[in-house]
């Protein structure tokens, strides 16, 4: 799966084209969608994988817990707030 974090950075290049014949940059971001880019990062922020189990590439989320069998587990990564936000992000 994609990094949601790369996802993130390459659709917010998006708005780093020229407009009206002047650079966009940071500032359209800021001036277009600050809020959404702001709550986007802070979601992926706080639902980062873990590094994994050695040699199994199984990762988790450091965030999201599901019930187990006999107490609660963490939930495997990406947790659903991280493929949310990366379907979204890979929508065509």
């Amino acid at each position: 799966m994609t990094d949601p974090r790369a996802l993130l950075d390459a659709y917010a290049q998006g708005y780093e084209l020229v407009a009206n014949g002047r650079l966009a940059g940071q500032v359209q971001r800021d001036v277009i969608a600050p809020k959404a880019f702001a709550a986007l990062r802070a979601a992926l922020d706080a639902h980062p994988p873990s590094d994994g189990l050695a040699g199994t590439g199984v990762r988790f989320c450091l965030t999201c817990w599901v019930p187990g069998r006999e107490a609660m587990e963490p939930a495997r990564w990406p947790c659903p707030t991280a493929q949310a936000i990366t379907t979204a992000l890979e929508a065509k």
